[in-house]
């Protein structure tokens, strides 16, 4: 989960980017780590730099980012709240999504959904698109970089 910044301006930011930065590599990090990839490495660059890049974005937008965890262990790595949506994404390194891995995006749409429209996403290393029958989009992750900059 973010932490909650109380301070203003460029202090604020700098102080939310470094943090974004370090969960996601230590978030990616981790699922290298159980699942053993060997060419996991390449990806931990790219996003460390994507990040910085997508966080600056974000930030520009007043986009309000967040993750989502329940006492019962739902979660959601990113929550990226829009204007006029909600986007949860779960983040996988793995090239496979079972509809298991939607389990805390589902949570979070049940909880948040009567407030704003929920968009469910699962972001990972594989090539294919897919949609699940609860309507979970998932996504390479560099498509879902560019759909969540697209406004999309």
């Amino acid at each position: 989960m973010l932490p909650g910044i109380y301070l203003g301006g460029a202090e604020a930011v700098d102080i939310l980017g470094s943090y974004a930065e370090l969960y996601l590599r230590e978030e990616l990090h981790a699922e290298a780590l159980v699942r053993n990839l060997g060419d996991f490495a390449r990806l931990l660059d790219i996003a460390a730099i994507m990040s910085g890049q997508w966080l600056n974005r974000a930030l520009r937008k007043e986009w309000r980012l967040s993750g989502y965890r329940t006492e019962s262990g739902a979660e959601v790595d990113l929550v990226v709240e829009r204007d006029d949506d909600i986007v949860g994404i779960e983040i996988k390194a793995g090239r496979n999504v079972v509809g298991a891995d939607t389990r805390g995006l589902l949570s979070l749409a049940d909880t948040v959904g009567g407030y704003k429209p929920v968009k469910k996403w699962v972001a990972y290393r594989g090539e294919k698109e897919q949609v699940f029958d609860s309507g979970a989009r998932v996504l390479p992750y560099l498509k879902a970089l560019d759909l969540l900059q697209q406004n999309a």
